[in-house]
C-alpha cells in the first residue's frame, strides 16, 4: 500500500482510469486488452493519484469475502456429518480464512494486482449462492450475480467456474433418499435447468449492463464492439503448464497447498476404508459424507481443471495463481476437517502423526517466510529513499515544466512507460499502452490486426512493419524513451522526424527525449 513497486500492469489500469476522468472510454481513442469495468474501478485511485486506494478497495472486498466465506465454511463443516467439536470446527475455519488472506497477500502480485479483487468477488459469489440455497431470496441472488459479473469482467478466466455453481448446489443439495418415480426425477432436473438458465441470464445481464451502459449513453457502442472483436483473439502463445511450473518458484507458499490438494481425495479414501473396517453398517449410515465428497470433487478437482482450461485457451502469468485461492481455501478446510476426524479415530501411531504434522507446519512456515513478496515488502517499507520510478517522474516533470515556459502546447509520448502518463496526466495520443506497444514491436499482434483491417476504429494499431512510421507520423512534440528500446532505435534512424536532445541529467538516468524537428 505504501510503495510504487508493483507489477507494471497496474500502471496500465491507472492510466485508463485517468483517461475516464477526461471522458475517454477505452476503445474509443486508445486500445486496451482489458474490459471497461476495470477503467471504472481505477478511476478513483487515478483521481487521487495513488495505487494505494486500489489496494484499500481490494482489502475491503477481501475482508468482506473472508467473512461471507467464513459463514459458508462454518455451515459446510457443521453439516458434514464429521461431528467435530466446536473448538475444532472454529480452529479449522479460522485457519482457512487466515490462509485465504495470506494467499492473496503472498502470491506474486499481492493486493496490488487485480487477481485478488477478482478472487474475492468469486468467493463472495460462491458463498452467497451457497447460503441462499433453498431460500429463494432474490436480493441475495442478485448480489451474488453482481459479484459474479464483476469478477468475470475483471478476470474472464472465472467464467466456467461461476457458471457451474448451480450444478454444484443441485448435486449437493438433492435428497439422498429420493423418490424413484420417474416424474419426480424429471421435475427435479427441470427445476435445476430452470435455475441454471436464470443464473446464466442474470449474470449475462449484469456483465452487459456494467460494461456497455457508458457506451450506449455516449453513443459509442460501435467502439465497444470493435474492442471486443479485437480482444476475442489471443495473440500470446506459450506453454501453459511449463509457465506454471516455472512460476511456482516465485510462489513457494503454494507448495504445501498443492500437496494438501493432492492428498485430499487420498485422505478421503483412507477415511472411508477405516470406517468400513472399524464401524458397523449402522454407524456408517449415520456418517454419510456424500456432501463432503461432492465439495471435494467441486473445489479440489473440477474447478482447478476449469481454470486450467481457460488458461489454455488464453495465456498464463505468475500472478494468475491467485485465482486458485478460493478453491485452495475450501479444499484445505475440508482436508483439515478430515484429518482432525481421522486423528480422533486412530489412537495408534501418535509419534508418526506428530512428526507428519510438524513437518507440514515447518514446510508451510518455511515457504511463507521465503516467499518473495514478504522480504520485498519489508525492504520497501523501511527504505526511506525515493524510488527510481518516482525520481524519473520528477525529472521528466521538471523538463516538461521548463518547456512549457517556452510554449504552452507541450505534449509527450512515452511509448513503453504507462507510469509517466498517469502520473503526469498525459494522453498517449491514440497509441496503445506499453504491453500492447511492445507486443506490436515484436510482431505478436500482426495476425489480429490484419484479420480486422475492415474495422473503422479511431485508435492507432499498426503492424510491426508500420510501427516506426506511425511513431514518426502521429506522435506529439516529445517522445520519451530508454536507451536501446524500440522507440529509441526507431527515432535515431536517418529518416527520423525527431532529433535526440542532449539532456545529461536525464540521460544519466536512462531517460532519452526526442523532439520533433517540425515543431
Amino acid at each position: 500500500m505504501i510503495t510504487d513497486r508493483y507489477d507494471h500492469d497496474i500502471d496500465q489500469f491507472m492510466y485508463f482510469g485517468s483517461r475516464l476522468l477526461h471522458g475517454e472510454l477505452i476503445w474509443t481513442n486508445e486500445f486496451d486488452d482489458k474490459s471497461p469495468i476495470l477503467q471504472y474501478i481505477f478511476s478513483l485511485p487515478a483521481a487521487l493519484k495513488s495505487t494505494s486506494i486500489f489496494v484499500v478497495i481490494t482489502l475491503i472486498i477481501s475482508l468482506l469475502a473472508s467473512y461471507i466465506g467464513y459463514l459458508m465454511l462454518r455451515d459446510i463443516v457443521r453439516n458434514s456429518n464429521l461431528e467435530l467439536n466446536r473448538k475444532a470446527e472454529n480452529s479449522i475455519i479460522y485457519f482457512g480464512i487466515i490462509l485465504y488472506l495470506t494467499l492473496l497477500v503472498c502470491i506474486y502480485g499481492s493486493l496490488h494486482h487485480i487477481n485478488a479483487i477478482s478472487s474475492s468477488l468469486c468467493l463472495i459469489t460462491i458463498s452467497l449462492a451457497y447460503l441462499n440455497r433453498g431460500k429463494k431470496n432474490k436480493l441475495i441472488l442478485n448480489f451474488s450475480a453482481i459479484a459474479a459479473a464483476i469478477s468475470i469482467s475483471i478476470r474472464p478466466y472465472y467464467l466456467l467456474n461461476i457458471i457451474i455453481i448451480p450444478l454444484w448446489l443441485h448435486v449437493r443439495e438433492r435428497g439422498f433418499i429420493t423418490n424413484k418415480k420417474e416424474i419426480n426425477i424429471i421435475n427435479k432436473n427441470l427445476l435445476y435447468a430452470k435455475k441454471q438458465i436464470i443464473w446464466i441470464s442474470i449474470i449475462s445481464f449484469y456483465i452487459l449492463l456494467f460494461n456497455t451502459m457508458p457506451y450506449l449513453i455516449t453513443g459509442q457502442f460501435t467502439d465497444f464492439i470493435f474492442g471486443i472483436k479485437l480482444n476475442s483473439v489471443d495473440y500470446i502463445n506459450h506453454n501453459i503448464l511449463l509457465r506454471q511450473y516455472i512460476n511456482l518458484g516465485r510462489n513457494p507458499i503454494l507448495y504445501p497447498m498443492l500437496i494438501g490438494m493432492i492428498l485430499l481425495p487420498i485422505i478421503r479414501i483412507i477415511f472411508g476404508n477405516i470406517h468400513k473396517i472399524r464401524f458397523t453398517k449402522k454407524d456408517i449410515q449415520l456418517l454419510r459424507l456424500k456432501k463432503i465428497d461432492i465439495d471435494i470433487l467441486f473445489f479440489g478437482i473440477i474447478n482447478p481443471i476449469l481454470l486450467e482450461i481457460m488458461f489454455y485457451r488464453k495465456h498464463f502469468f505468475g500472478h494468475y495463481f491467485t485465482l486458485f485461492s478460493p478453491y485452495i481455501t475450501v479444499s484445505m478446510v475440508l482436508f483439515l476437517a478430515l484429518i482432525t476426524k481421522l486423528d480422533k479415530i486412530i489412537y495408534n501411531y501418535q509419534i508418526f502423526k506428530i512428526i507428519i504434522k510438524n513437518i507440514f507446519i515447518i514446510l508451510l512456515i518455511t515457504c511463507l517466510i521465503t516467499n518473495q513478496s514478504i522480504p520485498g515488502a519489508l525492504s520497501e517499507i523501511f527504505d526511506k529513499k525515493i524510488s527510481s520510478k518516482s525520481y524519473k517522474v520528477k525529472l521528466v516533470k521538471d523538463f516538461i515544466n521548463q518547456e512549457k515556459l517556452k510554449s504552452e502546447n507541450v505534449g509527450f509520448l512515452a511509448p513503453e512507460d504507462n507510469y509517466l502518463h498517469w502520473k503526469l496526466d498525459e494522453s498517449r495520443h491514440r497509441f496503445p499502452q506499453k504491453a500492447i506497444f511492445r507486443n506490436i514491436s515484436e510482431g505478436k499482434m500482426d495476425k489480429v490486426i490484419n484479420e480486422n483491417k475492415n474495422l473503422d476504429y479511431k485508435f492507432l494499431l499498426p503492424t510491426r512493419i508500420k510501427l516506426c512510421e506511425t511513431l514518426n507520423k502521429y506522435s506529439p512534440q516529445y517522445i520519451i524513451t530508454r536507451n536501446n528500446d524500440y522507440s529509441f532505435n526507431c527515432l535515431i534512424q536517418k529518416n527520423s522526424k525527431y532529433k535526440l536532445l542532449s539532456t545529461k541529467k536525464l540521460n544519466k538516468n536512462n531517460i532519452f527525449i526526442f523532439k520533433s524537428i517540425y515543431q
